[in-house]
């Protein structure tokens, strides 16, 4: 997915320029790119497979509302996720090993056959974490955020609110299941991807949630936005001078005529102009009359609009909202899928914006919250706040120092004084 690719592009820039030779697995979308960055693509063999994000939300059969429905779906989606860390594993396993790696930097959401290949072949591993980091202490601080957020399961389920079953006992089950499944020694779900001597995360430990708990071994280096490098034909020259309203619900989850109908409702005829990204999956002549100050385009280069920006409206994907926030631009956030909803949450906690999570909104009630966060200066301000935290991180040449140090260290543990 985008949200997992784009961060790491200019870490594949900064370790190409300190002269390390990179290899990247990915998809045809993202080859373009990736080689722009100065490494070599290589393409999965299923790789048309693995850019089917899934069905649209609203257009899928809704499970029950059972634990028993939410937790054999959690369960479900795991065990895909590993059927395909096997075929991956078994596949390249000869052609990685060919290449005598030095070490492997892999996705730990996407790419956890990195992780399994890695050990198989005695290589170090680094995690490249491109949402929030996970760690079991988050269980212990947060039960409630750890079963909403993570395992989308709701605390208010009777089993769970009345004490029968534990979130920690959940999560123990989930890991027990997964690792007799797959011989995985030592899994726990809390934290199987991002448990490495080095894990590079793309935020800041301000932004992370409960970044304080997180130990050495995790480096929040920031966002690494590559500015100045979209191209789109779009009409720049149509922009007001005024901070106008940019909508887009990013590229996975975006089939969603009813949403944009509501903004189109929402924002027609205000004093403001509206930019509206739609995705190329739908048919723009079925969202019926564009109000004369919307701009509405398949596809936005997101980076440059922002610059134009005073609200954001979002699906809440992180690097979405990571780039709203470089660019100080307060946020609304409707979450769709995944851990959306734990940014959403986020941006909501730290007052860089406002999180709705329940799926429908009247356009009034829209019209209202965003003159809200677009009129008060102080989700600005947390924007800043947050953005100064970004700045501070490092970026990518603080994750080459930290690869660069392990290399040195053979990557072996740090030694910590008596």
């Amino acid at each position: 997915m985008h949200g997992h690719v784009n961060p790491t592009l200019e870490l594949v820039k900064e370790l190409v320029r300190r002269g390390e030779e990179v290899i990247y697995y990915s998809t045809e979308t993202f080859q373009k790119k990736i080689e722009a960055a100065g490494a070599r693509c290589r393409l999965y063999a299923d790789s048309g497979k693995r850019l089917q994000a899934g069905p649209n939300p609203g257009t899928d059969e809704i499970p029950g509302d059972s634990l028993e429905h939410r937790l054999g779906r959690v369960l479900g989606v795991i065990s895909a996720h590993m059927e395909d860390v096997k075929i991956q594993e078994q596949d390249l396993y000869e052609e990685v090993k060919a290449e005598k790696p030095g070490y492997i930097i892999y996705d730990y959401v996407d790419a956890f056959w990195g992780k399994m290949l890695a050990k198989k072949l005695g290589v170090p591993a680094v995690a490249s974490i491109p949402s929030f980091a996970l760690c079991s202490q988050l269980v212990e601080i947060d039960p409630e955020g750890s079963l909403k957020y993570i395992l989308q399961i709701s605390p208010q389920d009777p089993i769970l609110k009345s004490g029968t079953i534990k979130v920690k006992e959940l999560i123990a089950f989930i890991s027990y299941r997964i690792s007799t499944k797959y011989n995985i020694k030592n899994f726990n779900m809390m934290n199987y991807g991002s448990s490495e001597l080095l894990n590079i995360v793309y935020t800041s430990r301000l932004f992370q949630p409960y970044g304080e708990v997180f130990d050495e071994t995790f480096h929040f280096i920031g966002p690494c936005i590559a500015e100045g490098q979209e191209t789109a034909d779009f009409p720049y020259e149509k922009l007001s001078k005024e901070p106008l309203i940019y909508i887009s619900l990013g590229t996975n989850y975006n089939q969603r005529i009813d949403f944009y109908q509501q903004c189109m409702q929402a924002f027609k005829g205000i004093d403001r102009q509206v930019v509206l990204s739609v995705g190329s999956r739908i048919d723009i002549k079925a969202l019926g009359h564009i109000p004369d100050n919307f701009i509405l385009r398949s596809y936005v280069p997101q980076l440059e609009i922002l610059k134009h920006s005073g609200l954001f409206i979002t699906h809440g994907g992180l690097n979405s909202v990571r780039e709203g926030i470089y660019y100080e631009t307060p946020l609304l956030v409707f979450p769709q899928q995944g851990d959306q909803f734990a940014v959403g949450h986020q941006v909501d906690r730290l007052g860089a914006g406002i999180c709705f999570e329940h799926p429908g909104i009247g356009s009034a009630e829209l019209r209202k919250a965003a003159h809200q966060v677009y009129s008060d200066e102080t989700f600005r301000q947390n924007c800043k706040k947050i953005k100064e935290s970004f700045l501070q991180a490092g970026g990518p040449k603080r994750a080459v120092d930290e690869i660069f140090k392990l290399k040195e260290n053979n990557f072996s543990p740090p030694k910590h004084k008596k």
